[in-house]
């Protein structure tokens, strides 16, 4: 059976917003609850550690797909693109991960090995440079 999915669209989206499985899992999470949660309560849902909970949840916050609230006493989390595009690119990739799980596994496994051999071309490069490692800026 075909499938009417974009998965260059998909790609694209989990290239530029997802790291890992922790943010996958922690983002479908939020979106299907709608509610603020903590990170001890997404930790506790997904059965995996609060402090890999806490860093999948800080970078979902900085790719503007979900957002601190403040207004309880601890900090909780919920799911808010900040853009319908975002949105889109999110309800895509929970139909994707319901439809065509072992496809997103695998866009997800290749987007880690990619990022991977960038840092160790970036850091094999960076040894044949005179004085040392570039600086920032």
């Amino acid at each position: 059976m075909e499938s009417s999915l974009d998965f260059a669209a998909l790609r694209h989206f989990i290239v530029s917003h997802v790291e890992n499985f922790e943010q996958l899992e922690a983002l479908l999470l939020l979106r299907r609850h709608r509610q603020s949660l903590s990170a001890a309560v997404v930790a506790s849902e997904l059965k995996i550690d609060t402090h890999q909970t806490s860093q999948a949840l800080r970078a979902l916050v900085s790719s503007a797909l979900v957002a601190v609230d403040d207004s309880s006493p601890v900090k909780t989390f919920r799911y808010s693109p900040a853009s319908a595009d975002l949105s889109q690119g999110v309800d895509l990739l929970a139909t994707a991960y319901d439809e065509h799980r072992v496809k997103v596994v695998q866009l997800m496994s290749r987007n880690a090995l990619d990022r991977a051999r960038t840092i160790a071309l970036r850091n094999f490069a960076d040894g044949f440079r005179l004085g040392g490692p570039k600086k920032n800026g």
